[in-house]
């Protein structure tokens, strides 16, 4: 089967390379600029990165190269009612976009479901949240402003604010929906993520970031909320496929909404442990085969490059079989982290997320011998 994935940064990686591996040719149009995309690397792997930025060129290209799938996973634009008479379509639907791209709405309607959220503030009072009422491409993000001198040009028809909260653990839940079914993949804790969204500062998220194991009392809380959001989520739209992520505070024994993402991180290193044909089945209204695949324990490790430049020690990873991390490209004959991810910081510097449901230790101690990258968090 000939496949076109319409994706949102490199929110589609492992799977990908499983659709590749059981026998399907796989294109890709990326929201990133072309120049910059791991075209190389991709290629590799047996994935064709396209340079198409007009719909007249991409519906020549469907015609032309006779595109059986399409997979989109782009919440800001809507493909599934310009293809779906003509494709078969796995994706986002307007209606489960609105989930991510909505932020007032999403909101509002959780709040009526009985689940915490931050108070509304009148105005930017420090320390507060400013968000986005409804993101837009190049127009999504979230900042945190703990000064007034972060607060920036605000206007309350464009913007909302939230109370900042404080002591807080934050949490991830990634799930997927299928077909106004859903299915949980794991949970987690993440720390330090909020440094990378402070107000006028370029930080990503894995200069700050690292990961932790959630207590069973802590983890409970977060299911219980979890599953309420999934049901509502669930019944607005039985068309949509995706995976999304969930991620709420938790304080004072309080679970608190914070946002709904439609679609994976944009450089989405996690594997989903299913093959190719598997992963399409669990697409079409079975998303247990994902959630039940899913170990409950997984190995994560974020590496930072000694320099921008730094080359990657990617044969460890076929000398240890350990999936392959999302953000690299072959730059001048050698591994390294690709240039679209490097200018997401100021210093050029970018860690990688490598996960697998078993990191041996001979790999991090072969990583670390190689010196060419630190290890930032291992759990």
């Amino acid at each position: 089967m000939k496949i076109l994935c319409i994706d949102y940064g490199l929110c589609n990686f492992h799977n990908l390379i499983s659709l590749v591996e059981d026998g399907h040719k796989v294109y890709v149009l990326t929201s990133e600029k072309y120049e910059l995309c791991p075209t190389t690397l991709y290629k590799e792997l047996g994935i064709h990165i396209l340079d198409i930025d007009r719909k007249s060129v991409l519906d020549n290209f469907i015609e032309s190269e006779s595109i059986d799938l399409m997979i989109s996973t782009d919440p800001t634009i809507d493909m599934i009612n310009s293809y779906q008479h003509k494709l078969k379509y796995i994706g986002l639907t307007p209606r489960s976009s609105r989930l991510e791209t909505h932020k007032w709405m999403t909101r509002c309607e959780v709040k009526k479901l009985g689940i915490k959220v931050p108070e509304i503030l009148p105005r930017p009072i420090a320390p507060c949240v400013i968000k986005p009422i409804v993101t837009k491409k190049g127009f999504d993000r979230v900042n945190i402003c703990l000064t007034e001198k972060d607060f920036g040009i605000f206007d309350d028809n464009t913007f909302y604010v939230e109370e900042y909260l404080t002591d807080t653990i934050e949490t991830n839940v990634d799930y997927i929906m299928s077909h106004g079914k859903w299915s949980i993949l794991h949970t987690q804790q993440k720390i330090g993520e909020d440094l990378g969204k402070m107000s006028n500062q370029l930080i990503h998220w894995t200069c700050t970031s690292s990961f932790g194991k959630l207590s069973k009392d802590d983890n409970d809380l977060v299911l219980d909320n979890a599953k309420k959001y999934l049901d509502w989520a669930s019944a607005q739209c039985s068309r949509s496929s995706y995976i999304g992520q969930l991620t709420g505070f938790i304080k004072d024994g309080e679970w608190y909404f914070c946002e709904n993402n439609v679609r994976p991180s944009q450089t989405n290193s996690v594997p989903y442990f299913v093959s190719g044909d598997e992963w399409l089945t669990a697409m079409h209204g079975h998303p247990e085969i994902i959630g039940e695949s899913f170990p409950v324990d997984v190995n994560k490790m974020i590496v930072m490059p000694m320099e921008p430049d730094s080359p990657y020690p990617f044969d460890l990873h076929l000398k240890h079989n350990v999936a392959i991390p999302c953000g690299l490209d072959i730059v001048d004959d050698e591994y390294r982290v690709s240039l679209m991810m490097r200018g997401k910081s100021t210093d050029n510097r970018i860690g990688l997320l490598i996960c697998d449901d078993n990191i041996p230790q001979g790999f991090v101690d072969d990583f670390r011998t190689d010196g060419n990258f630190s290890i930032t968090t291992f759990i």
